[in-house]
């Protein structure tokens, strides 16, 4: 499930339509169906405003266990907004991913498959070839 999706279960639960929650939280109009649909990803800040509005951890919108909601509410502030934002790179990464054309896709999966040496001299003719 992604955030997107976790948002809407949480808002249904809520018994709040979108624009409801976006009034509620602040947010921008149109901008829950686009995170809903899985067009965009919210950030870090908006996710916070979310979890605010619906009375609910920030953990739990990301997809995180009942312990791992606990310890979350047991760090300080920043280790929060760190965690936070790991969880939105994350899915946006995928997101990102996702849309890529099949063939950049395959690409980037035999990427990750090479050495750490193999992409180091990859990411330096890269460097080079842009450098000109």
């Amino acid at each position: 499930m992604t955030v997107g999706q976790r948002i809407k279960a949480a808002r249904k639960h809520a018994g709040m339509t979108q624009q409801q929650l976006e009034t509620a939280a602040g947010l921008p109009k149109k901008i829950l169906y686009q995170w809903e649909t899985g067009q965009r990803t919210p950030n870090a800040l908006h996710v916070n405003a979310i979890a605010r509005t619906l009375d609910i951890l920030v953990p739990e919108l990301m997809g995180f266990s009942v312990k791992e909601c606990f310890e979350y509410a047991n760090l300080a502030r920043e280790e929060q907004n760190k965690m936070v934002e790991a969880c939105i790179k994350a899915s946006a990464a995928d997101f990102v991913f996702r849309s890529l054309p099949e063939n950049e896709a395959a690409l980037l999966v035999f990427y990750r498959s090479l050495s750490n040496e193999t992409k180091e001299m990859i990411d330096l003719f890269i460097e080079t070839y842009n450098n000109k």
